[in-house]
């Protein structure tokens, strides 16, 4: 039991620090909010980029 929560714990862990190293998705762009909460939003697409274009 105690080896199963200390996997838990420690694959948690190395999932936190792997997260720096993911690379940035180019749809969403995160920001601050008034309360101090990280948040993603969708980014505006250059008109090249859309997918409406054809």
């Amino acid at each position: 039991m105690a080896s199963a929560i200390a996997r838990k714990v420690g694959l948690g862990y190395v999932e936190q620090q792997l997260k720096g190293y993911e690379p940035e998705d180019p749809l969403y762009e995160t920001y601050v909010d008034k309360k101090g909460k990280t948040k993603r939003r969708k980014k505006d697409l250059p008109p090249e980029k859309s997918s409406s274009s054809g």
